[in-house]
């Protein structure tokens, strides 16, 4: 059986060439045992082609109205919009469901959806991120509200078992006297 050893040992050394070698900053030598790459001339890139429209037929039907709405107010392509809306809704679904490809089988995948915008600037990317966002917001709000009147439950229900505890520490106090 032959181990890295007997490969490494039965190794030529190589020469450097006079091309493989260059000076460093500090003026002292580079060297490589790797032949000096020779790229070919630069090429012109391909003209970009145009990126198809999304057609409303493939937004789903509970967003389609109200994104065609948007769109047409703020004369966003409705791209700009439909791909945050499903992406904050998918954020929102999270872990909560999961596809079961496989009949049979308690396999399950749960799907990670992302997206983006990638336009040049000045184009209202941001607007109609806000405006798709929109809903999110409002959900965000109505969390907060929800945690501000818990908290002052709890903090409520602190004070009075604290005052429940300090009656109950002075009636024990009087019952040791």
């Amino acid at each position: 059986m032959t181990t890295v050893h007997d490969v490494i040992n039965q190794a030529k050394p190589h020469r450097l060439r006079e091309t493989d070698s260059s000076q460093s900053s500090n003026g002292g030598e580079i060297r490589s045992s790797l032949p000096a790459l020779e790229w070919e001339p630069r090429q012109p890139l391909p003209e970009p082609q145009g990126v198809p429209k999304l057609p409303p037929e493939l937004i789903p039907d509970g967003f389609r109205d109200w994104l065609l709405d948007v769109t047409e107010r703020s004369c966003l392509p409705i791209e700009f919009v439909a791909v945050p809306a499903i992406i904050a809704t998918a954020s929102v679904i999270g872990r909560q469901v999961a596809i079961k490809p496989m009949r049979r089988e308690e396999y399950r995948v749960i799907p990670n959806l992302w997206g983006g915008i990638v336009a040049r600037p000045g184009l209202m990317k941001t607007s109609s991120i806000n405006e798709a966002l929109k809903p999110l917001y409002r959900l965000v709000e109505e969390a907060l509200d929800e945690h501000k009147a818990r908290e002052a439950h709890d903090e409520a229900r602190r004070v009075r078992l604290e005052a429940e505890l300090g009656q109950i520490k002075k009636e024990m106090a009087e019952n040791v006297k």
